[in-house]
């Protein structure tokens, strides 16, 4: 008996030893208006864990003028057989002085770990010696003259009639030209979407110290695609949590390993700060391309 309590104390131990919780900012000091990264993080994971994370919206509880620009973002970094969480916040800060955000919680599985409290300290911009924050200058009117008067005072019925004129001499140009035009060519979701991706590719971003955009944009493409395909949504969804949604949609195991192996890729360039070689950079477009065709519909 006693030997089995000693046990669960280890096994306890050993998993607060492994799920490593952090939180960092990216900048600790800086101006006023200025924006910088808030950053949660749980470092090794396992796969069937569960995280359970409440983000905030708009501004930070209990750091006063601390405001959140846009939206939370969260994913989920592969590392062998453990894993990293990350969310984040763009921030920014509108009172100067010692700010602290405060700590916060995240549950994994039963356990609730802690996230730390952050110190900022946000500067006021310094202005220039003998440099106000900006120049008076004098204005004189001229008293207007009576056709500038009679024009300020009906310039919208003026300009309403030669727009007017304008409008219908383009109508009647152009009205026969506008009937004999071509139909829209309706593409298909397969067609639309490796069209986007050889215009993304095309831009060869990799080559003007873009391959994070590069990555970005096409797992951005990939997402849009599964969300039409299977009329889910994928576009706010991490990539274990599409992982998990593509095994409920018996969609076959080889294919999901691909999406998993692009999705993947893209978070590592995106958060690990990976460099794929450019035979890498091509191997990614070319089974991202493969993927859509795997996965449309016959007809399509």
């Amino acid at each position: 008996m006693r030997n089995g309590f000693y046990i669960l104390i280890l096994c306890l131990l050993s998993y607060v030893t492994v799920a490593q919780p952090k939180a960092y900012v990216l900048r600790n000091t800086f101006l006023l208006g200025e924006q910088t990264e808030l950053i949660y993080e749980v470092k090794g994971i396992k796969k069937t864990d569960k995280l359970s994370f409440i983000p905030q919206q708009k501004q930070i509880l209990g750091a006063k003028g601390v405001e959140i620009i846009g939206e939370f973002q969260d994913t989920l970094i592969s590392f062998g057989k453990e894993f990293t969480w990350q969310g984040s916040y763009t921030i920014t800060a509108w009172d100067s002085g010692n700010v602290t955000i405060p700590a916060t919680t995240i549950l994994v599985n039963d356990s609730v770990l802690n996230l730390n409290a952050i110190n900022l300290f946000i500067k006021t911009p310094k202005i220039k010696e003998g440099k106000g924050l900006y120049d008076i200058k004098e204005k004189f009117e001229e008293v207007p003259s009576s056709t500038s008067l009679f024009f300020q005072k009906y310039w919208v019925w003026f300009i309403s009639g030669l727009l007017l004129i304008v409008g219908l001499i383009l109508y009647f140009k152009f009205r026969k030209k506008k009937v004999q035009s071509p139909p829209e060519i309706s593409l298909s979701l397969k067609e639309a979407t490796l069209l986007e991706m050889d215009n993304l590719f095309a831009k060869r971003l990799w080559e003007q110290e873009g391959l994070k955009e590069y990555y970005f944009q096409l797992s951005l493409i990939l997402r849009n695609y599964l969300g039409k395909r299977y009329t889910l949504s994928f576009m706010d969804k991490t990539s274990y949590q599409i992982e998990l949604l593509l095994g409920q949609l018996n969609v076959h195991q080889d294919l999901q390993s691909e999406i998993n192996w692009m999705l993947n890729q893209a978070d590592l360039v995106k958060f690990a700060k990976s460099s794929p070689d450019i035979s890498e950079v091509m191997q990614s477009i070319q089974r991202a391309k493969e993927i859509v065709t795997k996965t449309s519909k016959f007809g399509e």
